[in-house]
């Protein structure tokens, strides 16, 4: 079997002929004339093409529908590799909310040029904090985060979203959807600024964990009195503070999908926090589902 034409055009023109990765434009640019113009992206299958070999080849599909638009996304060589490299990572749910998010990517940018100056400060906003809170990867970042594990690169980017969102000039147009976007900032910063007092670099600089010893006696080496409380005390503001930023994540989601771009993580649903190790519920892995703000 091969790709017939019909389906690759749906899928260059859907994905605007750039990688749904990296968004690299994927056409070797020519001054000269169209036919001279060189195609360098990857119409890749997400669903493997092979039955009975191949990367995620295992799946009720069939021949014919594997080379089909629906189980295609366009990458660039190199992510080409790395999908089909690492398909532990990259299973076939994760390639098709790629290939989804993208392609609202694609929408949104398209339409950017006929909207007004306001709704494209609020969709270059939204774009920073999909960017900057790594959004298309939230269910497995919050796992980590329930973990008191950050890369040096996830807290940079927070810090930097919420100096963002702090320098913004409200032009009062669509009152709730700013309130929403100051909203995720004000959970960003809380989020990060106890995160950053409770735990500490590694020595390559590279991520954080819990600073264990700050609930030790520097002298003695050995745990204060009450150290055992405190540091309850702590991982629960912790918790409650990203248990509170998911939830600003989701009404501004709602609020998105219901003024500017109805399809809005849409495909994704709910942002949720995974907790697969059990560390909040006695090591079994459970799902938290957030939709209403905690007192801290």
């Amino acid at each position: 079997m091969s790709i017939n034409q019909k389906d690759i055009k749906i899928l260059w023109a859907k994905s605007a002929g750039r990688c749904s990765i990296c968004k690299q434009e994927l056409s070797a640019d020519s001054h000269s004339s169209p036919s001279s113009i060189t195609l360098i992206g990857e119409n890749c299958h997400i669903v493997g093409d092979k039955l009975n070999s191949g990367p995620r080849h295992q799946s009720n599909l069939s021949e014919e529908d594997r080379d089909r638009y629906p189980n295609l996304i366009l990458l660039c060589s190199n992510h080409h590799n790395e999908i089909d490299g690492d398909t532990t990572k990259y299973s076939i749910e994760y390639l098709h909310q790629i290939k989804a998010d993208h392609e609202i990517w694609v929408q949104t940018a398209l339409t950017q040029n006929q909207e007004t100056p306001n709704i494209r400060l609020y969709v270059n906003l939204l774009n920073s904090i999909v960017d900057r809170l790594s959004l298309s990867y939230w269910d497995s970042l919050s796992d980590d985060y329930v973990r008191l594990l950050m890369y040096t690169n996830e807290i940079d980017g927070m810090n930097s979203l919420v100096i963002q969102l702090r320098r913004v000039v409200w032009p009062m147009d669509k009152i709730e959807l700013e309130e929403a976007l100051q909203e995720v900032g004000k959970r960003v910063e809380n989020y990060i600024t106890h995160y950053t007092s409770i735990s500490c670099p590694r020595s390559d600089g590279t991520s954080w964990y819990e600073d264990k010893h700050r609930y030790n006696d520097v002298k003695t080496g050995l745990p204060y009195s009450d150290s055992s409380e405190k540091k309850e005390k702590d991982y629960k503001t912790h918790f409650n503070n990203l248990w509170n930023l998911t939830v600003s994540l989701n009404n501004l989601a709602e609020i998105v999908r219901s003024t500017i771009n109805p399809e809005f993580f849409l495909l994704q649903g709910d942002f949720i926090i995974s907790d697969e190790l059990g560390t909040t519920s006695n090591l079994a892995g459970c799902v938290y589902f957030p939709k209403t703000y905690v007192i801290i």
